[in-house]
């Protein structure tokens, strides 16, 4: 049961949330074991190609790791760089 009781009602709910975590964990996510192939496949494989994003094959969520569609805004050269600026400002690290 959760140390912070809010107010009576999140404290009666709390295991229904508890379990519909569960339930949606089940579905939308995987172990650890799974989630790190991806990352080991792209960094190891001699099959993997450069300049490609791998991710879940099934739905993007679940399974082995298979070559994805990456997100638009990944090709955009503004942005890219606006969000390099920031991430320099942020950290006071400067890479180039």
């Amino acid at each position: 049961m959760p140390r912070c009781k809010t107010s009576t009602f999140a404290y009666l709910i709390y295991p229904f949330q508890e379990g519909s975590y569960k339930a949606g964990g089940a579905l939308m996510a995987q172990d650890i074991s799974m989630g790190i192939l991806p990352q080991l496949y792209a960094s190891t494989a001699p099959a993997a190609k450069g300049g490609v994003f791998y991710g879940p094959k099934t739905f993007r969520l679940r399974g082995y790791p298979a070559e994805q569609a990456v997100n638009d805004a990944v090709d955009d050269l503004a942005l890219s760089k606006r969000f390099w600026e920031k991430s320099e400002a942020l950290t006071g690290v400067s890479y180039l």
